[in-house]
């Protein structure tokens, strides 16, 4: 198959996926490109460490729960409330001016940034019944978490 092909042919929801792999990509390099600031300004590593740590079990939690509600409700909905829930996260974190409301601005960042991430992976494996295109559209979804990175 061509790329021009292939391309062509991933639906709307796959590029949606795919489009919210590379926002995700770029908000990681923006934290890594802020955290020797934000270690300056919390003091002490602990505080960071307790924020990296906040981070990663949002993740863990978001994406056990967004499988578990990517089976109960519909896709749309989902794609919508988790995206907006991320933006309202992200917000929290920009205005936070107390380390625990940054640190749960983190955890529902995360949370939702996992549970999205695992709906549009789920979502793009029902789409796909051909594992060979299944594998090539969901390692382009990688490529644009990676290229947000770039």
């Amino acid at each position: 198959m061509k790329l021009k092909d292939f391309l062509s042919g991933i639906p709307y929801a796959g590029w949606v996926v795919i489009y919210t792999a590379l926002c995700w990509g770029m908000f990681a390099s923006i934290l890594g490109v802020v955290t020797p600031e934000l270690k300056k300004e919390l003091g002490n590593f602990q505080d960071m460490g307790l924020l990296m740590a906040t981070w990663a079990a949002g993740s863990v939690v978001g994406a056990i729960q967004g499988g578990r509600l990517a089976g109960k409700f519909s896709a749309r909905p989902l794609f919508i409330s988790y995206m907006s829930f991320t933006a309202f996260a992200l917000l929290i974190i920009v205005v936070a001016n107390d380390f625990w409301l940054m640190a749960f601005g983190f955890f529902m960042a995360s949370f939702f940034e996992a549970a999205l991430l695992t709906l549009g992976h789920g979502i793009l494996a029902l789409v796909y019944q051909d594992p060979v295109v299944r594998a090539r559209t969901l390692s382009l979804v990688d490529v644009a978490y990676s290229s947000g990175h770039l």
